[in-house]
């Protein structure tokens, strides 16, 4: 797993949960279909092999899941705030975000291939055939955010630097239960929560997170050599109470943040083929789970 202190690390996440059979006297309403996706990327200098053979697989599924169920569309204003010789300066940016209509449920079969261009590029194509459901129709338009180096909204970034200190805001309209990890497809690292087992959320309130004063922050720290990592978080809220994993304890040491006179200490982490199975039972026993991805990235400064 790449060097991490309370930050994720680099995240490559595939929906892949299984529909289970009828237990008892449960009756499940879910409807299962064949779908069918393909995706095609470059691999620039920054991106490893295994990141582009991940990352082309989890987006023919996205795309396959797309062309059956169609995408959300929703839009989001951040205020930007810069500070230059004139003083600090604050301006708007919008932009858009996509959102598939539904998960999917497993391989039935996938390919992918690695190919020059004439221009020397390495391109990667993926194929997959698998199962997949519709979301929920009752689907709950919660929100969740990264604020970086501050608490406010307008510190809300998807982007952020070698040691910055950043937060996780949520907040739903309704009543439920909250989970958020983050992956690099090797360790799965737990945020929220970090020493209870499940989050009880209340509709209308605003959490921020970490919420502990002697964790007053997450740190970002990128590891020794790299320029450029990627990460997601995997934020899954339900009305139905949530059953955690079991996480161990890191194996990377607390250390001391002087200049914040705090005690950075690392978060759970369990592996990723263990997290994946958690993952599909928890999406084939309750099909109203809300699953957010938030795509980030960490740079190292110049």
């Amino acid at each position: 797993m790449k060097k991490l202190l309370f930050l994720f690390a680099s995240f490559i996440l595939c929906i892949t949960a299984i529909a289970q059979k009828k237990q008892g006297n449960r009756q499940s309403d879910v409807k299962v279909v064949k779908v069918e996706g393909h995706y095609r990327m470059v691999q620039t200098e920054d991106l490893s092999e295994s990141f582009c053979k991940r990352e082309a697989l989890e987006q023919a599924r996205l795309h396959a899941i797309e062309r059956h169920f169609g995408s959300y569309l929703s839009s989001s204003s951040v205020m930007l705030t810069s500070i230059g010789s004139a003083g600090s300066s604050e301006s708007y940016s919008h932009y858009n975000t996509i959102d598939v209509r539904g998960i999917w449920l497993g391989d039935d079969d996938s390919k992918i291939s690695k190919s020059l261009t004439d221009d020397g590029n390495i391109v990667w194509e993926a194929w997959v055939k698998g199962r997949a459901r519709e979301r929920s129709t009752t689907h709950i338009d919660f929100d969740v955010r990264t604020l970086v180096n501050g608490t406010e909204l307008r510190y809300e970034s998807n982007e952020m630097y070698d040691q910055d200190h950043f937060f996780i805001r949520f907040k739903s309209p309704v009543d439920g239960y909250l989970l958020i990890f983050a992956t690099d497809g090797d360790q799965v690292t737990k945020f929220v929560p970090r020493d209870a087992p499940i989050m009880t959320i209340v509709a209308g309130k605003d959490y921020l997170f970490p919420d502990n004063l002697n964790e007053p922050y997450y740190e970002a720290q990128i590891a020794e050599g790299r320029q450029l990592e990627y990460y997601k978080l995997i934020v899954l809220f339900s009305r139905n109470e949530l059953v955690s994993p079991n996480f161990s304890p890191s194996k990377r040491k607390d250390y001391e943040d002087v200049s914040q006179m705090a005690t950075i200490v690392p978060l759970p982490e369990m592996k990723y083929r263990d997290f994946s199975r958690y993952y599909e039972q928890q999406l084939g026993r309750d099909s109203t789970i809300e699953p957010r991805i938030i795509e980030l990235v960490l740079k190292r400064r110049n």
